[in-house]
């Protein structure tokens, strides 16, 4: 049997706000302990926190080509709480050739907004950790059966970011199961 090649333009993408936030990426605004707190340009009440390791953390590069390592987190208090409370960290290791290690971190910036959306605000929130969302722990989350539908959506909709990343990603940072027959094609570059 043989398999089809990669297509990435047949892969979902993460929300499209969210596409563009490694090209508005300034690697001279960090907060406490080079964390950089990333709003949603729509509803400045969510965002997520960013943080990179570089090859040679001298150079002021936008390339995604010498980051190491990417840190996504959120917080219950968003900018206010100085640091997130929950994280995860990407190696940024494409499968193939074909997949360029932004479109992974634009991935990972929707997973990181997607888990802070469920989590809600204020009266509503919830302490859902990624490994929760990943899982499918239902939260006992209060409030209107409308906004509980949307919360389980949501999780929902980023357990299935999860699976993508690990199906374009090679650092397994989800460990989400993945079949070798859902794998793009290995091409040495």
């Amino acid at each position: 049997m043989s398999r089809m090649a990669f297509d990435p333009s047949e892969v979902d993408r993460p929300p499209p706000p969210y596409e563009q936030i490694c090209n508005d990426w300034n690697p001279l605004v960090v907060g406490k302990d080079g964390w950089l707190y990333t709003k949603d340009t729509a509803q400045s009440t969510t965002g997520f926190w960013c943080k990179t390791i570089r090859n040679d953390p001298t150079k002021l590069s936008r390339s995604f080509n010498d980051i190491i390592l990417l840190h996504c987190g959120i917080s219950e208090y968003g900018e206010e709480g100085g640091e997130p409370d929950c994280t995860f960290t990407c190696g940024l290791l494409p499968r193939n050739s074909t997949i360029d290690k932004q479109s992974i971190a634009n991935l990972c910036g929707g997973i990181a907004w997607g888990a802070r959306t469920h989590r809600g605000l204020d009266l509503e929130y919830c302490e859902c950790t990624f490994q929760d969302l990943r899982r499918g722990v239902r939260c006992d989350k209060g409030g209107r059966w409308f906004y509980r539908f949307l919360d389980r959506f949501m999780a929902w909709k980023v357990r299935r970011w999860m699976e993508r990343h690990d199906k374009l990603c090679g650092c397994n940072c989800f460990d989400t199961p993945v079949s070798s027959g859902d794998l793009p094609l290995y091409t040495k570059s």
